[in-house]
């Protein structure tokens, strides 16, 4: 647990950069979406490392957070869109709205065919980073439903 606490310390540290454009709400949301996203990570990856086949568990998270990331650069690269805060989005790309890596990510980490206990916590909190990236303006609701769905994707490689 110790372990998970520091890793949302360092998370947010880095989330803390964000621009001084941004609303002090505005900020709060941005920063918090890093959290919720650090925490979903972070309990997916504990789900591996504890698992009888840590080896194997641990080389599919890997590999599941490769290919989310590869999917959402492809994506945004090949089609450039327009942030709700362009053009002044801090150090977030203003051309990056479609999909939201965040969401992707945080989606990504939820087994829906594994325990009860972990999608009690991981389905809120991948709401909440979609919620949180949408009121702070990073993102509009087709990047949100975009990132989604390259999470349920993605999130199969188990």
């Amino acid at each position: 647990m110790k372990n998970v606490l520091y890793s949302l310390l360092l998370v947010l540290g880095l989330a803390s950069s964000a621009s001084a454009q941004q609303t002090t709400e505005q900020k709060i949301y941005d920063v918090t979406s890093y959290g919720t996203l650090g925490v979903n990570m972070a309990l997916d990856f504990r789900t591996a490392w504890t698992s009888t086949d840590r080896k194997g568990e641990v080389g599919k998270y890997v590999t599941r957070v490769g290919v989310t990331w590869l999917g959402v650069a492809v994506i945004k690269h090949y089609f450039p869109t327009a942030r709700p805060c362009a053009p002044q989005c801090g150090i977030d790309d203003p051309m990056a709205d479609i999909p939201s890596g965040h969401t992707a990510f945080a989606v990504a980490t939820l087994d829906f065919n594994g325990s009860g206990k972990r999608l009690a916590v991981g389905v809120p909190l991948a709401t909440l980073t979609a919620v949180f990236r949408k009121t702070a303006t990073k993102h509009d609701l087709l990047g949100i439903g975009v990132g989604a769905g390259v999470g349920l994707l993605t999130g199969q490689i188990r």
